[in-house]
């Protein structure tokens, strides 16, 4: 299976409990659906389960008080692949990649493995293809990755294209394994 993260829900979300309704639900449903993915194959969630209060975005308090609760959800579902839509989504997955200031325009589409474990591929939110439709192409070929890496016909699941290194002992482990195959090492 495959889990699609959202930000957070919107007020009438919320008010139904129900993930992606209105427009950015039916542009989300047109990728997946494009992109070979059914429905069953797919459980949409997001980084934070209320509607934050202070702004349209979560902050990174919101979205880190709710991460406990999105990364109980991945445990019970075991996807494949996880789908950050969105920067929030992004950092709810991947605390620490630290990205530029274009945010998730700048990793969308490559994928990184998580703290956890979980395969993530960011791809942008919907909403925000909907305020500028030049994002359209770009999130169409993510969202085709993100099915070819859900089929088995994308080489990432053997090798990810980047690797998040949590603290030292991972960076040395890193290192130890990588320095012998460098020559004059």
């Amino acid at each position: 299976s495959v889990v699609i993260v959202g930000e957070a829900p919107g007020r009438e979300e919320e008010a139904l409990g129900k993930p992606f309704v209105g427009r950015s639900g039916s542009l989300l449903t047109e990728f997946y659906s494009n992109a070979g993915f059914n429905e069953s194959d797919l459980y949409i969630t997001n980084a934070c389960g209320c509607f934050p209060a202070t702004s349209k975005n979560p902050k990174k308090a919101q979205i880190d008080a709710c991460r406990p609760r999105l990364l109980a959800e991945l445990q019970a579902v075991k996807p494949k692949l996880v789908i950050a839509l969105g920067n929030a989504a992004l950092y709810a997955m991947l605390p620490n990649v630290v990205s530029s200031p274009d945010g998730i325009l700048s990793l969308h589409g490559k994928v990184f493995s998580s703290p956890e474990g979980f395969q993530v591929i960011p791809i942008p939110h919907p909403a925000a293809i909907l305020r500028n439709n030049s994002l359209f192409p770009l999130a169409v070929s993510d969202w085709r990755r993100a099915y070819s890496i859900f089929s088995g016909n994308d080489a990432v699941l053997k090798s990810t294209d980047v690797t998040v290194l949590n603290d030292l002992d991972q960076v040395r482990d890193f290192f130890q394994r990588i320095l012998p195959t460098v020559s004059g090492y």
